[in-house]
């Protein structure tokens, strides 16, 4: 993996490593030595093969740079006496920020220490670093049905891979509603998705769309499948001039004529049947399974088939996804 787009910053005491599985671009790379800017790596973007994180999965430094670089832990904080704190290592595979700064007053020596992993992805995690990084990286790298497989190869019960899948979908959910956006416009095809994740009673509606030409999206969940309410999404996440198909509904089973006819006069609005080869929704919902889930769970599931589907290649998938996770669960930075 290199580094090409990374910066890194760095204060007066933090020592910037590399290995063999880290290499620095350093015609790219900004370093600098003020004590207000504290941010020692962050990486835009990198494609990395299986082949290449299992190798950083070997090293447990690699490893603990890869988490630096995608901001899931952080390799210095602030304590509340205002001293910059790096983590020390406490036992093999435990560090904490330990900080024991003299009072210049009281001559007592501050005892505040906390665990690198607190608010973070892993605090509570019974498994190491490196067993649920592995984990993440067969989740990502095999298509379902996966259970069995991960459970043999990590030596895992099927109830503690069950509960991380839980949790990776929960990460799924935070990626599309970052990147859920107001889609479509003049000349472009925005293709609809209204559904409610089976005939199961429980869990919400979900209401969603995809622009053909760019892969762009929105997903909207909803307890309320009224007209009103349907009409109310669509004014807000398909932008006027969109022509909007579907392979599986029709606007008249949905929206009064009142408001078809709001849609195709005021907001220029072309609603046609669905002529292209290849259904964006349809590559959606091959992704998602079609036993064994519950209703409720519905929108993790289908968030992680949109996932996949807009990182059809595994390589791009990683950064992404830790990306995700430093985002959802930020390290703490401020004691």
């Amino acid at each position: 993996m290199t580094t090409d787009n990374v910066k890194i910053t760095t204060d007066k005491n933090m020592e910037i490593t590399t290995d063999n599985n880290m290499e620095v671009a350093t015609d790219n790379v900004e370093i600098t030595a003020d004590d207000t800017e504290w941010s020692v790596m962050s990486c835009s973007a990198c494609n990395i093969t299986e082949m290449e994180f299992f190798e950083i999965l070997r090293d447990r430094e690699s490893l603990l740079n890869f988490f630096f670089c995608h901001n899931v832990l952080t390799c210095h904080t602030r304590c509340k006496c205002g001293a910059l704190l790096n983590p020390t290592e406490d036992s093999v595979n435990h560090f904490i920020f330990r900080c024991r700064k003299k009072n210049l007053r009281s001559y007592r020596k501050c005892k505040t220490n906390f665990t690198i992993l607190k608010g973070t992805f892993f605090e509570n995690s019974a498994l190491s670093l490196g067993k649920v990084a592995h984990l993440v990286m067969l989740y990502l790298c095999r298509p379902s049905p996966r259970y069995r497989y991960i459970c043999v190869e990590l030596n895992l019960s099927i109830q503690t891979v069950s509960k991380w899948f839980s949790h990776f979908r929960d990460i799924f959910i935070f990626w599309v509603n970052q990147q859920s956006s107001q889609i479509g416009g003049e000349g472009k095809i925005v293709e609809i998705e209204w559904c409610s994740g089976g005939h199961l009673v429980e869990g919400p509606w979900i209401f969603g769309g995809i622009e053909k030409s760019t892969g762009q999206f929105f997903v909207v969940p909803t307890e309320d499948s009224s007209s009103a309410t349907f009409l109310h999404i669509f004014q807000e996440k398909v932008r006027p001039g969109s022509t909007v198909v579907s392979d599986i509904w029709k606007p008249s089973e949905y929206l009064d004529d009142e408001d078809v006819h709001n849609l195709t006069v005021n907001y220029s609005m072309n609603f046609e049947d669905l002529q292209i080869d290849f259904p964006c929704w349809a590559n959606v919902r091959r992704l998602i399974p079609r036993k064994g889930r519950r209703k409720k769970y519905y929108l993790g599931y289908l968030s992680e088939a949109l996932f996949m589907v807009h990182y059809p290649i595994h390589t791009q998938r990683f950064h992404s996804f830790w990306v995700s996770v430093g985002r959802m669960y930020p390290p703490i930075t401020q004691a």
